[in-house]
């Protein structure tokens, strides 16, 4: 008798967002930029800076650390990657942008392949990346132009060209040789979609908080729940949650600009300081992944 799966919380809430944006979006109804990246601020602060703050815990289950001067090392050196993520940004954007997407296309592949099918995964996460710029390549360009200046706006013909070939390998791979279940597939069918319909920062609000984090967060929470008293575990999601605001609050108020200027200084505090966490953050789950797997 087959055993009915229950539906992923995440999953009700990605589709549910999905559902909203879509309905609020055919109702012709629009969102000022401000309003946007205002609302993405948050999402990100709220739900996408607590899926990375179990880190060191996770470290520290894969053997990375054991002691305090470990539990010192780890946090320096964790903090030296994402220094040089910022300087690297500075000294070669386009560079630093175009890594940050391959790196972002295998780590969110990873919410439905592990490291053991790269192709199906490299290849899921690429289309989920390469999709936005078919409907709205000014968009996405638009907004490269603003993270990386033109030689970054020069990376949406590359991804236009990949976005058909690369759906095309997942859904083969993917969905014929993988085989995932059922609401794996819906999602990855989703995500597509979406990704080709949504203005970019939409669908990145809707993926990356209404799914990517939740799913890392609850998946990590109840593993380390095992090994970690709930107390503990609060107080390290808090206070990493509490010291990657405090960076981010730290940008903010370092911002000098108005109007749309404002905008565009917001977006690059977002994107590039996500870029320095995610490189450390996938380091990490990398590493614990490979442990896992022998």
């Amino acid at each position: 008798m087959r055993v009915r799966r229950p539906v992923p919380p995440e999953t009700m809430a990605f589709l549910l967002a999905s559902l909203i944006a879509g309905l609020f979006l055919a109702s012709s109804m629009d969102l000022s930029a401000r309003t946007l990246i205002f609302v993405l601020l948050v999402g990100v602060s709220l739900l996408g800076l607590p899926h990375g703050a179990l880190d060191p815990l996770i470290a520290r289950q894969s053997g990375l650390w054991s002691t305090p001067s470990g539990f010192v090392a780890f946090n320096a050196i964790y903090l030296a990657i994402a220094a040089f993520i910022l300087a690297l940004w500075l000294l070669v954007p386009a560079l630093a942008l175009a890594a940050f997407l391959f790196i972002s296309a295998w780590h969110f592949a990873g919410d439905w392949f592990d490291r053991t099918v790269p192709v199906a995964r490299l290849a899921t996460g690429t289309a989920l990346l390469c999709l936005p710029t078919l409907l709205h390549g000014d968009g996405v360009s638009g907004i490269y132009s603003i993270l990386a200046g033109p030689a970054g706006a020069g990376l949406v013909p590359v991804q236009q060209y990949l976005a058909g070939p690369a759906v095309l390998v997942s859904l083969v791979l993917g969905f014929i040789v993988q085989k995932p279940v059922k609401w794996s597939a819906i999602e990855i069918l989703a995500a597509f979609l979406g990704a080709l319909l949504f203005p970019p920062l939409v669908f990145f609000l809707i993926y990356f908080c209404g799914l990517h984090s939740p799913r890392h967060l609850i998946a990590h929470t109840r593993t380390l729940s095992g090994v970690v008293r709930p107390k503990p575990l609060m107080l390290y999601v808090l206070g990493y949650t509490a010291a990657a605001l405090a960076l981010l609050a730290s940008g903010f108020w370092g911002l000098n600009a108005t109007g749309a200027a404002m905008n565009e200084a917001l977006l690059r505090l977002v994107f590039i300081g996500l870029a320095a966490l995610t490189v450390p953050h996938m380091l990490v789950l990398e590493y614990a992944e490979r442990r896992s797997h022998g």
